[in-house]
């Protein structure tokens, strides 16, 4: 699906992935002491698909102004961050899922 320049410019990327911060009592377990790895490739994946996102932009204001050096890079910038999209939209429903049917067993 090619996205023309104003629907990029509608596009807001979520927030970075932020830390919380330590807690007050000074004593941290394990699991707080290092990060996640599952947490760092998430954050990672985001940051990675925010970064295509960005350069989709880039390539639509500057086919926009004229500065573009073919169609065919602006098309496949836009592309490729259509594509990361979809896929991240698509693994965050299957985490919802997964959730969702661990929520309903009983224990």
């Amino acid at each position: 699906m090619l996205m023309g320049p104003s629907s990029l410019n509608t596009f807001r990327p979520p927030a970075p992935i932020e830390r919380p911060p330590a807690p007050a009592t000074g004593k941290l377990d394990q699991s707080e002491r290092s990060s996640s790895p599952f947490m760092d490739r998430l954050a990672d994946a985001v940051a990675d698909v925010n970064g295509l996102q960005q350069e989709a932009n880039l390539q639509a204001e500057n086919l926009a102004t004229g500065d573009a050096e073919s169609l065919q890079d602006v098309v496949v910038a836009v592309e490729k961050a259509d594509l990361a999209l979809q896929l991240t939209v698509q693994v965050t429903q299957k985490a919802v899922q997964a959730y969702q049917e661990v929520s309903r067993l009983q224990v």
